[in-house]
């Protein structure tokens, strides 16, 4: 967990140490560059059953700032520092004309942003994004989530697809 900076109020005739300063400001600044943050994304192709939400099983850690990403469960981020957030993800179907598709992000299983459209025309990829910004708290789990309905598997796509690809994120903003 990511100790959240709590500066404390200097006095008048107060003597300022080297320890006072790295402690009330360096610290603070360290924690306000790097804060509590996951970026992730797919380097495979995935392919997601008809009719059925499925969590996005982003196979590749870019950042993990506070360790919330599970090896043992990908796409389910567990929340160790309090506070609010931003996330969000893009997805690229592969192409198929038939049916809707959905992406979500879930907060201890409750859909809270959903972001759907139909199947592109004429064939092509299906690209689609949501965010949003949320308040957590320790404990909490965040999964990113993908629907579709074409009439059989479909595939989002991983890095093996570049230079379209899926991938999501949930940096911390505030206290």
């Amino acid at each position: 967990m990511a100790s959240i900076p709590d500066p404390r109020t200097w006095y008048d005739g107060e003597i300022v140490s080297p320890e006072n300063l790295n402690t009330e400001i360096r610290d603070a600044l360290k924690f306000l560059l790097n804060p509590p943050a996951v970026a992730v994304r797919m380097d495979v192709d995935v392919p997601i059953t008809n009719n059925t939400w499925t969590r996005v099983p982003f196979d590749t850690v870019l950042r993990d700032t506070d360790g919330i990403s599970d090896a043992l469960a990908p796409g389910l981020y567990t929340v160790v520092t309090p506070g609010l957030y931003i996330s969000g993800m893009n997805v690229i179907f592969e192409s198929n004309t038939t049916g809707r598709r959905d992406v979500a992000i879930y907060v201890n299983g409750e859909n809270l942003g959903r972001m759907s459209g139909p199947a592109a025309p004429g064939g092509g990829v299906t690209g689609l994004s949501v965010s949003r910004s949320l308040i957590l708290a320790v404990g909490d789990t965040v999964e990113f989530k993908v629907y579709q309905g074409s009439g059989a598997d479909l595939d989002i796509r991983g890095l093996t697809s570049a230079p379209e690809r899926s991938g999501g994120y949930l940096t911390w903003l505030a206290q």
